[in-house]
């Protein structure tokens, strides 16, 4: 009975694992194309920042 438990609780850590490391990815992407946006307006002549206001939205 000890192996099934032990079996259990490692499935559901691991199931909370890969959640939580898909999570992680999803802000890290947020957090790159933010920082690629930022990067592209301040290539921008200084009179033109808003052509990107709509990609924030």
């Amino acid at each position: 009975m000890t192996d099934f438990t032990e079996t259990m609780r490692r499935k559901g850590k691991a199931e909370e694992d890969i959640y939580f490391a898909r999570l992680d990815q999803q802000l890290i992407d947020a957090k790159h194309q933010k920082q690629d946006l930022e990067q592209q307006e301040r290539a921008l002549p200084s009179g033109q920042p808003d052509l990107f206001e709509w990609v924030k939205k």
